[in-house]
């Protein structure tokens, strides 16, 4: 007996196999189609123009899905594959109705360009979710943005979570104003 459900996605990304695993991303079965999502990036770059758009397709069409590890994977995937190009999503996804979708979309946005990501994730400091707003605060301090100084500094006092409150005060320091 498999104490481990077998992941399908991993053995053709292993094989190479574009086609299986385009094939997978429109699985009914929702951990098999997050799988499939999460994989499509590590073989991108050995995908034809076609296929590249059928992942694109994929991807979006991800993003509506009614699970929200299905959009998680979505957002993973269209971030490692459209980096800055997918900000506008990424931004929905500060909105998504879960929380995990919601803290990973914030640690994604923490590795982009601090421009456009860091009003959002300002934005995000308010999140119900204390984890959210953890992870926007490290985000926050690793983009470095200076804009960031007076919402982290009203966090670091005001916050109802300890954890939120050291996290923010964490941030002000990596930042050189704690």
């Amino acid at each position: 007996m498999r104490l481990f459900k077998r992941n399908p996605a991993k053995q053709l990304v292993k094989n190479g196999d574009v086609e299986g695993l385009l094939a997978l991303a429109t699985s009914d079965d929702e951990a098999t189609k997050a799988a499939a999502l999460n994989a499509l990036p590590i073989l991108i770059e050995a995908m034809s123009p076609e296929q590249r758009a059928t992942v694109h397709d994929l991807v979006r069409s991800g993003l509506a899905e009614a699970n929200c590890d299905v959009r998680a994977q979505a957002l993973f995937a269209l971030w490692e594959t459209e980096g800055g190009d997918a900000i506008d999503p990424m931004i929905e996804g500060l909105r998504d109705p879960d929380a995990g979708v919601r803290t990973m979309v914030a640690a994604m946005l923490g590795a982009g360009d601090p421009t456009v990501a860091c009003d959002p994730l300002i934005a995000t400091l308010s999140d119900e979710a204390p984890v959210v707003r953890q992870m926007a605060v490290e985000s926050l301090a690793t983009l470095g943005d200076p804009r960031a100084e007076a919402p982290l500094n009203k966090l670091a006092s005001d916050d109802p979570d300890g954890m939120v409150r050291k996290a923010a005060r964490n941030a002000l320091t990596q930042l050189g104003t704690g």
